[in-house]
């Protein structure tokens, strides 16, 4: 077990984990939610190729299995999916981050989605 951004996390070395980069990205009203492997600058250099409107970094965290919770964000984020890896994110969900972009351990994506339905009726 090891702690990364103050979240536990199993090691599993005979499934060579790469640690990896989530990243949140805006690009008009749009929102991509990634993985790298790599520099998070040269990834959003990448995005920015061929894109009209500016790619700004949201935020990004750090994942001993970037795979896996890239794939549970998108499955969060399903409903809204414009296209592929872009999303149309309410705000109030970009607002409350902090609850459902971080590395995941056992939790289910209707747990997340639970949680941040409460915090946004208790914002209200």
């Amino acid at each position: 077990m090891i702690i990364l951004n103050g979240f536990n996390h199993r090691v599993y070395p005979e499934r060579k984990c790469i640690p990896g980069l989530i990243y949140l990205v805006k690009c008009h009203e749009y929102y991509k939610i990634g993985q790298t492997g790599g520099h998070i600058n040269a990834r959003i250099s990448q995005i920015q190729t061929g894109n009209p409107y500016a790619v700004e970094l949201i935020d990004q965290f750090s994942s001993y299995k970037p795979r896996k919770d890239e794939d549970f964000l998108h499955r969060l984020f399903d409903n809204v999916r414009v296209r592929g890896e872009w999303f149309e994110i309410p705000s109030i969900y970009i607002e409350s981050r902090e609850i459902w972009f971080k590395p995941f351990e056992n939790m289910s994506v209707k747990q997340i989605q639970d949680e941040i339905e409460s915090k946004i009726l208790a914002g209200k």
